[in-house]
């Protein structure tokens, strides 16, 4: 085996000997490649001045002063503040809107007609349950009790059947495994667990 290398080498070598100082048919070999480097090294030096007049400042250039720079940073951070508010207002969107759904609010419905101007009486609007999350329930001492969190009221709030709401606008009639179920100014409404 030590032999075919050495034979490869000493291939290679006189190949490269006669590329080299070799005469007839090596002479245009050895001058096309001669041309092929000078073309690339051409070439290399072209790239490397459009490089380094890309990194240059244009001539025109003013650089900026510290207070527009401070100026452009405030303005940054403000507009990188309200993005920050908007992703959080939104955070919760989908939450929100199925529990409008499963309480009966329609925002998109159509709008119910009023009364004429004139009408002498008019009913006061009724006022909508505040927003419940029932988180669990549990059974404890035979009772059961919900984990909820309740608009204008807290969160992580222990409530069983009786439980008032705001004021006593509304009361929890019963507590099950799957939904919470609650009185509001004469309305029946059933939360499930985990909305």
């Amino acid at each position: 085996m030590t032999a075919f290398f050495h034979a490869m080498k000493e291939a290679l070598s006189e190949l490269w000997q006669d590329l080299l100082d070799g005469e007839g048919l090596w002479k245009p070999v050895r001058r096309v490649v001669f041309f092929l480097f000078l073309l690339g090294a051409v070439r290399s030096a072209q790239v490397f001045h459009g490089m380094i007049a890309q990194m240059s400042p244009p001539e025109g250039a003013v650089p900026l002063s510290s207070e527009s720079l401070e100026a452009e940073r405030i303005r940054l951070d403000q507009l990188a503040g309200r993005f920050r508010l908007a992703v959080a207002a939104r955070a919760g969107s989908g939450q929100l809107a199925r529990m409008a759904a499963l309480n009966g609010r329609k925002p998109y419905g159509p709008v119910t007609a009023r009364a004429p101007s004139n009408s002498p009486a008019l009913s006061p609007a009724k006022v909508p349950p505040p927003l419940i999350i029932v988180s669990a329930v549990m059974e404890m001492e035979g009772k059961k009790i919900a984990v909820a969190e309740i608009e204008g009221m807290g969160q992580g709030l222990l409530v069983a059947p009786g439980f008032r709401l705001t004021g006593g606008r509304g009361t929890i009639l019963s507590v099950a495994p799957d939904r919470v179920v609650l009185i509001w100014e004469g309305d029946r409404y059933e939360i499930p667990v985990g909305y």
